[in-house]
């Protein structure tokens, strides 16, 4: 199975030691299997709920989060491009919304960056 705790810390201290000009890094979340609990803000081996994903879409906030306050700390940040995207939009959207949705998430933060577009 997947070690959210590893993968984090691998991250952090790759980005800490930051003397490449590219990281690449894939992140499981928020695929299945299902591992948080939003509500109880704990890790599980499986959570079998129908919200499963929303949970780890919190863990997915959580790891991004957890990114950016490691290039802050580094003072990294505000120089560096940060690019999140997927490899897939999400397949099972049309069992929430009966519409379904093609797009893939991408998010771009160019250095100096402030604000949003």
């Amino acid at each position: 199975m997947w070690d959210y705790g590893t993968t984090l810390r691998l991250v952090k201290e790759m980005l800490s030691g930051f003397d490449v000009n590219l990281i690449f890094v894939h992140v499981l979340l928020p695929h299945w299997p299902f591992i948080y609990n939003a509500k109880s803000d704990s890790m599980m081996p499986y959570n079998f709920s129908p919200l499963g994903y929303f949970d780890n879409l919190v863990l997915t906030d959580k790891f991004l989060g957890e990114i950016r306050h490691t290039l802050e700390n580094a003072g990294l940040w505000d120089s560096t491009v940060v690019l999140i995207t997927s490899d897939h939009p999400w397949r099972k959207v049309h069992r929430y919304d009966k519409k379904g949705d093609r797009r893939v998430p991408f998010l771009l933060k160019m250095p100096g960056q402030k604000e949003s577009l």
